[in-house]
């Protein structure tokens, strides 16, 4: 994407005075200088517009509790009603599990003239939707609703509609993610729930280390709504333990001290997040002090970008 000055007619040399020369190298400089910022600015434009993909939008009666990954509801910025049921490589066995997405409405799905809806909603990933391909969305009722104007009858005539839709980062999310121990764990079995994580928002890969070295690594190759790690023995190892989250786009946050327990129902706020997180704790505000001068002296970045969080603010929810 170029663009060209019009009238480009160029004077011949001796037309131009001897100190015009200087000037119109100078000006040659500037417009090709202005030429390349044009082609950026459009070249970027053209990128944000293409960002969207185009789909459809149903809804369903929601499924926090029991969902498909696992997950304890939505981040609280996302008030357990804006969430979706995804598909296909969406889903991806549970690794897209948290992602989150703007979904804009067109209008009516086919031809259905009774159906009216506008405006954006961001709603968070947390269930499956079996039947949903990578441009379906099945929307918790209340986030249809909303989209309808906050008219539940209006969504239910609509039932599904067109769509345009985008992954954006959950930087809505400003606490720490979390972590819950699985039921019937142990540290000779250990399974656990990720929660609240921002920025990318989906989890691709989860280590566990002790005194900086890796002793388990995590998958969701016992189903899609928890993580179990292969660690065996070597998680005997006294805790606490860090956690080191990656996310499917290869960024990195490594938590301190976050493990505290290996017992069932356990709850553990860990101390940062992949987009950074809260400095102080969640669970007592009376409580709270001002750690944000410690922050940088608290914390390194390795040489492959992962970011090492020293000492944590927050370990145990």
């Amino acid at each position: 994407l170029t663009c060209f000055p019009k009238n480009n007619k160029k004077l011949t040399s001796h037309q131009l005075h001897p100190s015009s020369k200087l000037n119109h190298s100078n000006h040659q400089t500037q417009s090709h200088h202005n030429t390349n910022m044009l082609s950026l600015t459009s070249l970027l434009l053209l990128i944000h517009q293409n960002a969207a993909e185009s789909g459809k939008a149903t809804m369903y009666g929601g499924n926090l509790d029991g969902n498909a990954c696992g997950m304890d509801g939505t981040a609280d910025e996302f008030g357990d009603w804006k969430y979706a049921a995804i598909g296909s490589t969406n889903f991806d066995d549970g690794y897209g599990c948290g992602k989150c997405y703007t979904i804009t409405c067109i209008g009516p799905y086919g031809d259905n003239p009774s159906c009216e809806c506008s405006g954006s909603i961001t709603v968070q990933a947390i269930d499956q939707c079996p039947e949903c391909d990578d441009d379906h969305f099945d929307l918790n009722s209340d986030a249809l609703a909303y989209l309808t104007g906050g008219d539940a009858s209006m969504a239910g005539t609509c039932g599904v509609v067109e769509i345009e839709y985008e992954r954006v980062d959950c930087s809505a999310i400003t606490t720490n993610f979390k972590v819950t121990n699985k039921g019937g764990t142990s540290q000779f079995w250990y399974g656990f729930h990720l929660d609240d994580v921002n920025d990318d928002g989906g989890i691709k890969s989860v280590s566990l280390l002790k005194d900086g070295s890796e002793i388990a690594t995590c998958t969701k190759d016992n189903g899609p709504s928890f993580w179990i790690c292969n660690g065996g023995s070597q998680l005997s190892a006294s805790y606490p333990l860090d956690i080191k989250i990656t996310s499917d786009e290869g960024k990195s946050v490594t938590a301190s001290d976050c493990i505290t327990s290996f017992s069932g129902g356990e709850e553990m706020r860990c101390n940062t997040n992949l987009g950074g997180g809260s400095t102080t704790s969640d669970t007592d505000d009376s409580e709270e002090e001002d750690t944000s001068d410690d922050t940088d002296e608290d914390s390194d970045t390795s040489s492959d970008g992962t970011i090492k969080i020293k000492e944590n603010a927050n370990s145990n929810v």
